[in-house]
């Protein structure tokens, strides 16, 4: 699974978001997003894990006012969405 942190300048938010968010697109944000009127906004490169992430945005955007997490994908609760227990065939 892979996070990415998005940053909006103008309002001095961050949030964590999974890559297969709606909202984050591993990456690429919104379509339309990033228009020219909306001042600084953008998203980080790519985390392996939500404690790298988490660590990037608020030593990065420390000064910023509204920190925290998706509330739409909610990263950082990996103990509730463990992958599915896959069982193998049997021996043949």
């Amino acid at each position: 699974m892979s996070y990415y942190v998005s940053h909006m300048t103008p309002i001095k938010r961050a949030r964590v978001h999974r890559g297969s968010c709606v909202h984050c697109r591993d990456g690429l944000g919104q379509v339309g997003q990033h228009r020219n009127d909306s001042g600084n906004t953008g998203w980080s490169a790519q985390f392996a894990t939500y404690s790298e992430a988490d660590a990037y945005m608020r030593k990065d955007f420390a000064a910023f006012t509204d920190v925290g997490t998706c509330g739409h994908c909610k990263p950082g609760g990996e103990q509730c969405l463990k992958a599915p227990m896959v069982r193998s065939a049997p021996p043949t």
